[in-house]
């Protein structure tokens, strides 16, 4: 085949296009991970928490930057980094830049305690009751209010439609870190929470005050005692109309990953152990307390974790702040100096001591 001098012209031209494409983007994917226009790297973290700050997004006192990658759900549905508000509760999966220590947020997915109609408000005690479960409403629980501040119960009446953030206690109950109205006319509910009892000769269960009967279609799903479930439906003539039955475990990355959680202690089953979102939390001598000692843990104080998912899906802890306010709590940085080892990295080093040992050439 014979090319012309102005053929082969245009074929080089297109190859040094190609070329130079391939550049740009082989150094977009090199850049800094936490430049919005780079590629992501670093080290895995999971944060869940509220979100505390916006410019980015600040969770646990740590900041995640975002860009037009990172994905964004709400109730499952694709959303974006607007319509996130402070005071919601928020998982969010990313990579730590470790030159840096900055952040990047790939993922972002916001999911509500409650969503439904208001039962019952007791201003004297602080809490609201709907779908029979109990709320609790203290000064920092967020509302749609013009400056974005506290939420009056005053506002609030048996009827309202509501939506509700906040963390799971000890009882099944809940405190609200943010409480939006739902403006439109919508007869959906949402509720979370733990099964307390069930019978399932009559499709039945219950969480909380609120019992629950399942569609025929579902009885293959109907959930078993002490599991944690979120429900979706909508409010039907007589009682509430279940739509779909979902296991609600808390998912916190995969092992050997760090891990950075707000929440309440839920249970102590043994020493050296806690509960918090229902995963198992791990501490020993070599965990770092704040604000108090080991002594001052207890069911239903708050506290925020940093720590590192092991193989059995418990998280050793690293350090633990004790009877912190959700909005304001910053983890601190560990020293890197003295650096601490978990069971995961001990078993890691002692594995490869071994694996030298063994390589050692004999005399």
């Amino acid at each position: 085949m014979n090319i012309t001098s102005s053929g082969r012209h245009a074929i080089i031209a297109r190859f040094l296009a190609a070329l130079m494409s391939f550049i740009s983007f082989a150094h977009s994917a090199q850049a800094d991970p936490t430049d919005p226009g780079g590629g992501i790297g670093g080290t895995g973290i999971t944060g869940f928490g509220v979100v505390q700050k916006f410019g980015s997004i600040f969770v646990n006192g740590r900041e995640y930057f975002l860009d037009n990658r990172t994905h964004v759900t709400r109730e499952d549905a694709l959303s974006d980094e607007k319509m996130l508000r402070l005071g919601d509760v928020v998982r969010v999966e990313g990579r730590i830049d470790p030159s840096s220590g900055k952040s990047m947020a790939i993922s972002v997915d916001s999911h509500v305690a409650l969503q439904g109609r208001v039962e019952k408000v007791d201003v004297t005690s602080g809490t609201v009751t709907m779908l029979g479960q109990t709320v609790r409403v203290t000064s920092a629980t967020l509302g749609d209010t013009p400056e974005n501040g506290a939420l009056l119960l005053t506002r609030l009446h048996s009827g309202t439609r509501i939506a509700v953030s906040g963390f799971a206690r000890s009882d099944g109950s809940w405190t609200a870190t943010r409480i939006d109205p739902i403006v439109v006319d919508d007869s959906r509910f949402v509720l979370r929470g733990a099964v307390q009892t069930t019978d399932p000769g009559r499709g039945q269960f219950r969480i909380g005050g609120q019992l629950l009967t399942m569609p025929a279609g579902l009885l293959s799903a109907q959930p078993k005692m002490g599991d944690v479930v979120r429900i979706i439906g909508h409010y039907g003539d007589a009682a509430l109309q279940i739509e779909s039955v979902k296991s609600d475990r808390l998912m916190i990355g995969a092992v050997g990953q760090a891990v950075e959680m707000g929440g309440y202690i839920q249970a102590q089953p043994g020493a050296g152990k806690l509960v918090s979102n229902g995963i198992e939390l791990k501490y020993s001598d070599a965990s770092a307390f704040i604000g108090g000692t080991v002594a001052d843990l207890h069911k239903d104080i708050p506290v925020a974790v940093r720590g590192e998912l092991q193989a059995d899906g418990t998280v050793f802890v690293r350090a633990l702040l004790i009877n912190v306010e959700p909005m304001r709590v910053s983890l601190p940085e560990l020293d890197r100096r003295t650096p601490r080892e978990t069971p995961h990295e001990q078993r890691n080093n002692r594995e490869a001591g071994e694996k030298l040992e063994r390589e050692k050439p004999t005399a």
